[in-house]
């Protein structure tokens, strides 16, 4: 298996791999530190509507269900998904090396323009 390959599979959101290809940093997207279960959205509209379109066999992808739930909810404010903090942030604040100068960063998914400034 090539290197590449391997940090790819490895990849669970976004891994940073420096040039003796070890890894560095590894991150996935998820809430901020401390702010998991102080939200209100245990069971928002939008992901009440995503359970029902799965508990009545619809196929549904993350994305798919990202999508349902967005589209239920009244405002963008009633999600959680503005407020997650995305894999490569969470990989390059992660990191275990004092500099990411000249390393490789790879992602399961096209990143978001934030992200891609802190690629940049």
């Amino acid at each position: 298996m090539e290197p590449e390959d391997y940090f790819m599979a490895a990849a669970v959101g976004a891994c940073i791999v420096n040039q003796d290809k070890k890894v560095v940093g590894v991150g996935y997207n998820k809430m901020p530190n401390g702010c998991e279960d102080h939200m209100p959205w245990s069971r928002s509209k939008g992901e009440d509507a995503a359970a029902a379109v799965w508990a009545n066999g619809g196929d549904l992808t993350v994305a798919t269900a990202a999508k349902v739930a967005a589209a239920a909810a009244e405002t963008k404010l009633d999600t959680k998904y503005i407020y997650v903090c995305h894999a490569v942030l969470n990989a390059i604040m992660d990191k275990n090396s004092a500099d990411v100068k000249g390393c490789s960063i790879y992602v399961t998914l096209f990143p978001s323009n934030e992200c891609a400034k802190l690629i940049i």
